[in-house]
């Protein structure tokens, strides 16, 4: 048996046949973004008689989070072969990603699945966003607002209008042009068929929305906006009729209070809700260390520059000054991006430089998949 490691160019028909066992024929059609020639580093397998076993998929990314740059890389696609399994050979490839994400400079690891394999890692339910849902029945709540509308995109668009209107989000994917290229073409976006709507003011752009095609149940889910969030709001009961869908539901993440602010001015309330990943900290004093520009605007310069960051194995602390706060890694995840039951709340200590300073800078905010899920 020969792995974990990344898969050869003579192997990708032995990668695909893996896939489609476990999940379904067309993933890698699907997603692109991960399986790539490009990308073939981050393909992690295990093969036995030629024949792959075990996979572990992993694209890495360069994001910003309120003006600061950190790197990710996101998880997806980790299978085993039904006959392989219970043999630990998933955990070793995953494993494996997370020394390679080190190695890369990776900040932080997103994974679309909440598996034991990946809890045991340090892989955790955090953020406090909310999601709202708008039903066919009550789409009247919404105003109209005249010059609005949506065009929903059938043929080839430019990819740059949409990536202008995502370039001014505040928390984002740093996106290389492929990834627009390839969403356009698959129409395959956080798991669903979707399709893509640009919203116009006029004959000018103002933003777009991604929107997953109705489940058995007519809910149609929101995998992405950007720009104007009046127009989006707008936009949502004119997407909803033309999917004819019975149910729209679209997640505001917590920093965007303006957006927030607008669901709830038309009566609309929205439900705490966490990301849609586990979260896993791969580098944690080179992420301080690369917030330290959100923490200077929060707590101002003089707090910024006595702040020291440092972890030993699974001991991470805080100093501010004289002041320093150690615990574990899961405490320490869970106080950074916060989460729905606010359990992190009653770990932090009780008073000083660091609980002020923490009280100040979190829960920090998290970045949504959109196109860039695997």
């Amino acid at each position: 048996m020969e792995g974990p490691r990344p898969v050869e160019r003579d192997e990708w028909e032995s990668l695909k046949r893996l896939t489609g066992a476990v999940f379904r024929p067309t993933l890698t059609d699907q997603y692109p973004q991960l399986f790539n020639e490009d990308n073939r580093e981050n393909l992690i397998v295990i093969v036995e008689d030629g024949e792959c076993v075990t996979h572990c998929g992993m694209i890495e990314r360069w994001a910003t989070i309120l003006g600061c740059t950190v790197k990710v890389c996101c998880i997806g696609a980790v299978c085993t072969l039904p006959e392989y399994r219970g043999r630990g050979l998933a955990s070793a490839a995953f494993e494996y990603c997370i020394g390679k994400a080190y190695q890369d400079g990776v900040d932080l690891m997103l994974v679309s699945g909440n598996r034991d394999l990946y809890r045991r890692q340090g892989c955790l339910v955090v953020g406090t966003d909310r999601t709202f849902s708008l039903s066919i029945d009550a789409s009247d709540s919404v105003p109209q607002l005249s010059g609005v509308t949506i065009d929903r995109v059938v043929d080839a668009i430019d990819p740059a209008d949409l990536s202008a209107c995502y370039h001014n989000e505040s928390v984002r994917f740093v996106r290389i042009p492929d990834d627009w290229n390839w969403a356009l073409e698959t129409r395959w976006v956080m798991d669903r068929p979707s399709q893509f709507y640009r919203v116009c003011f006029g004959n000018r752009l103002i933003g777009y929305v991604i929107a997953q095609e109705p489940d058995g149940s007519g809910i149609v889910r929101v995998a992405e906006y950007a720009g104007s969030r009046v127009g989006v709001l707008v936009s949502l009961p004119l997407i909803l009729s033309d999917l004819k869908g019975q149910r729209i539901d679209w997640t505001v993440l917590r920093c965007d209070s303006v957006f927030r602010s607008l669901c709830e001015s038309v009566g609309l309330e929205g439900q705490p809700t966490p990301t849609h990943y586990t979260l896993k900290v791969i580098n944690y004093q080179q992420f301080m260390n690369r917030m330290r520009p959100y923490f200077e605007e929060r707590v101002g310069r003089r707090t910024a520059m006595a702040l020291d960051f440092w972890q030993q194995g699974d001991r991470y602390g805080i100093r501010v000054g004289r002041d320093q706060w150690v615990t574990d890694r899961d405490t320490m995840t869970r106080t950074l991006f916060g989460t729905v039951s606010g359990e992190e709340s009653g770990l932090l200590p009780s008073e000083g430089s660091v609980r002020s300073f923490l009280e100040q800078v979190t829960p920090m905010p998290t970045l949504w998949y959109g196109i860039n899920f695997v």
